[in-house]
């Protein structure tokens, strides 16, 4: 509608992330990676939750302090969200090619992003959202997998074609 009470698409409003998470049925958590312990866990327990999350020294300091050894950092932030279903995606890519990168579903050129989760009906949730955002969504595995996504791994930056991510990430 172009009457100037109707709320445009690009409205926003102001909300706190405990409100914002009650009245969602996903989230995607894209903040500095050592804030993840002031989620509002309670309020995001059953729900969705898409990490797209990074570990950087330069903002969040001494990994020891936030990821235990052996552990990916969706992993750790499963073990915090105790009570939500967490996905690992879109943290492998760069905040430009999500601007600028998106085709139709089939587009030639196409880019692809890598999706790791543990439960089959999440991955195709998140594979629906990855395909709408005009991506090719590329299920690699269980949560764990998803350390191949992560700042210094293979799957790290990539920006490549299904075909092409999944053989980086075999």
């Amino acid at each position: 509608s172009c009457r100037p009470d109707a709320p445009s698409a690009s409205s926003a409003v102001a909300a706190t992330a405990s409100e914002v998470a009650v009245k969602s049925d996903a989230i995607i958590l894209a903040l500095p990676l050592g804030k993840f312990k002031t989620i509002p866990k309670k309020e995001l327990a059953g729900k969705l939750v898409i990490d797209a999350m990074n570990y950087w020294w330069e903002v969040d300091g001494p990994c020891g302090d936030i990821l235990p050894d052996a552990q990916s950092s969706s992993e750790a932030v499963q073990a915090f969200l105790q009570d939500s279903r967490v996905v690992k995606a879109l943290g492998h890519t760069g905040y430009h090619e999500l601007h600028d990168g998106p085709l139709p579903t089939g587009a030639e050129g196409r880019k692809a992003i890598a999706i790791a989760g543990n439960d089959a009906d999440d991955l195709q949730t998140v594979s629906t959202i990855i395909d709408t955002f005009g991506f090719d969504p590329l299920i690699i595995g269980n949560l764990p997998a998803g350390v191949v996504l992560e700042p210094s791994q293979p799957g790290f930056g990539a920006n490549l074609a299904k075909q092409d991510l999944a053989k980086l990430l075999k």
